[in-house]
C-alpha cells in the first residue's frame, strides 16, 4: 500500500512550506491514507463502464524485491506547525481525472 495525493495538495503543501515553513526543518506532505493499487484500480473501473480489475502476477518474471509492503508517511508535522492538510481525497481526485478524460477524450 502506498499513499497518494492529489497533485493540487502537493503544490499547496510545498508552497505553504516555503512560505511559512522554518529554515532548516524538513516536512512530510503525504496524504496519509495508504491504499493497495487494487483498490485504486477498482476505484478508477467504477468510474468507466467497460472496465474490471484483474490482479495477475507473472511467475516467470523476476519482480524488483522490495524491503517493504506498506507504506506510511506522516504529515503531522506539516499539519500541526503549518496547519496545512491535504483537500482533495482520493474519489474526488479521481472523479476530477475521469471529467477531465471524458473532456479530451469523450466517453470513454
Amino acid at each position: 500500500t502506498r499513499g497518494y495525493i492529489y497533485i493540487t495538495d502537493a503544490i499547496t503543501g510545498l508552497l505553504t512550506i516555503l512560505l511559512d515553513g522554518l529554515s532548516g526543518e524538513a516536512y512530510n506532505i503525504a496524504n496519509e491514507k495508504s491504499l493497495s493499487i487494487k483498490i485504486i484500480a477498482e476505484k478508477i473501473c467504477r468510474l468507466f463502464p467497460s472496465c474490471h480489475v484483474e490482479v495477475r502476477k507473472d511467475i516467470t518474471k523476476k519482480y524488483l524485491a522490495s524491503s517493504f509492503i506498506h507504506t506510511a508517511v506522516s504529515a503531522e508535522k506539516l499539519r500541526r506547525d503549518l496547519n496545512w492538510k491535504p483537500a482533495v481525497d482520493l474519489d474526488e481526485g479521481l472523479r476530477r481525472l475521469h471529467v477531465w478524460y471524458k473532456g479530451k477524450l469523450g466517453d470513454l
